[in-house]
């Protein structure tokens, strides 16, 4: 797995906690927070953090399908994105989802 899927499977793994930037270091093998956290910034145009809520936001608006954010955070089809995020949260896109509204 490349070194950019990881953080980014990191990320999509943990939205519902706060991640340290040591442990995102840590997952390309970066002794610096700080360099990755500039790293990040200049391949994304945003700070780790707000990546993280943008990538929550999206599943927290009934108004996007779940298909609609599998794609839109790169996945290939919705079947691609549940799997994904199955594997990395023990949940399935909807069934978090759900678990948002109160």
């Amino acid at each position: 797995m490349a070194t950019a899927d990881r953080r980014y499977m990191y990320i999509e793994g943990h939205l519902n906690e706060p991640i340290p930037l040591t442990t995102l270091a840590q997952l390309v093998h970066l002794s610096s927070p700080q360099h990755f956290h500039r790293s990040f910034k200049q391949s994304l145009g945003m700070p780790p953090h707000q990546y993280q809520t943008n990538r929550r936001m999206l599943l927290a608006r009934p108004s996007i399908s779940v298909t609609d954010v599998g794609l839109m955070v790169g996945f290939g089809s919705s079947n691609a994105f549940a799997t994904a995020f199955r594997k990395a949260t023990g949940f399935t896109p909807s069934h978090y989802r759900r678990s948002l509204v109160p």
